[in-house]
């Protein structure tokens, strides 16, 4: 895995008018056969063989949404004449700075509710596919109680899970709960992060402790952080960001030593977040793409995202659009 340092660099495409900024994206600039490109999305263990063959050894200018799950490009509140305009003017811009450079051009996790994006970029003829789902958690209740009734609906079976795992964890002695943000919190998150990073993967995560320093002491309240506490002892950590009512809490570390089967993983990560999400002024939870079957049993909805994809050679296009098909309809089976 890369390291920070090695992370490609951003370029920052801004639309301005007589009254501001009207649109805006943030791209990077990936090579053909890297662990984030285009390519190993669309084309998985194959990318760097085709790399390595010369039939795939152009850069790519990717959009990538930050968070998963949401716009890739920012448009200013108008109506919505005015932001297809505006929008069509940004994609102008992207296009023309990556035919100057002879880039393929890719939009990566295009949210499925993003219409207007995803029309825009059908109709300039890029490649669709669908990539990585992401899980998000909707919060319609304001307590345990109700995300507990809104499981029961669901699956019993689910709810009885929940409710269950959460009394074991109470009964264990475990306590949850948001912790002030500052450099030593941050720094204890980094470490318990690290310690679980290497004994899953093997390797440390590809960001330093500073990274999450910065990122309480620059957000302050907007830096979400979280303790599971037993006997007095730190055992698990979990933090994030919050913009306005949506959450992203992808930072996550346990105490890899003396660790009872206690569901402190479950409480932290999805039963203590139900209870005060509400309370947080938190509407919405994004939780990534991994694990999706759990994260749908505790009352996530998966949502698709799409990949978007112009290669710079118009021949190219027409070669990819039969795989592109199959990918598509392949991806789709494999998400039922």
């Amino acid at each position: 895995m890369g390291s920070a340092a090695a992370a490609p660099q951003p370029h920052y495409f801004l639309l301005q008018d007589e009254a501001g900024v009207a649109a805006a994206a943030i791209c990077t600039v990936v090579e053909p056969g890297r662990v984030r490109s285009a390519d190993a999305l669309i084309f998985g263990r194959a990318a760097p063989l085709l790399s390595r063959l010369g039939a795939r050894k152009r850069p790519v200018l990717q959009v990538r949404a930050p968070l998963g799950g949401h716009s890739s490009v920012a448009l200013r509140p108008a109506p919505a004449h005015d932001q297809v305009r505006l929008l069509g003017l940004l994609l102008d811009g992207i296009e023309t700075h990556a035919a100057s450079h002879s880039l393929d051009l890719a939009f990566i996790g295009v949210a499925h509710d993003d219409q207007r994006l995803r029309e825009a970029l059908r109709v300039r003829g890029y490649l669709e596919t669908q990539i990585h789902p992401t899980a998000v958690m909707r919060i319609t209740w304001i307590d345990f109680e109700g995300y507990h009734g809104m499981l029961k609906l669901r699956s019993r079976v689910a709810a009885r899970t929940a409710r269950g795992e959460r009394n074991r964890n109470r009964r264990r002695g475990v306590t949850i709960r948001r912790v002030q943000t500052g450099p030593k919190e941050a720094e204890a998150l980094f470490r318990l992060l690290r310690d679980h990073h290497r004994l899953k993967n093997g390797w440390d995560p590809p960001f330093g402790a500073q990274f999450l320093i910065s990122l309480a002491e620059q957000l302050g309240n907007d830096f979400l952080l979280f303790e599971a506490v037993r006997e007095g002892r730190r055992v698990g950590m979990l933090g994030g960001v919050r913009w306005g009512s949506v959450a992203w809490l992808p930072w996550y570390g346990m105490e890899a030593r003396d660790r009872p089967n206690d569901f402190t993983y479950m409480n932290l990560v999805f039963y203590h977040l139900a209870d005060a999400a509400s309370t947080l002024g938190l509407d919405t939870l994004l939780y990534g793409n991994a694990a999706l079957d759990a994260k749908r049993r505790r009352g996530c909805d998966i949502h698709a995202n799409h990949l978007y994809y112009r290669p710079h050679s118009v021949g190219v296009r027409w070669l990819l659009r039969p795989y592109f098909w199959a990918h598509r309809q392949w991806y789709w089976r494999k998400l039922q």
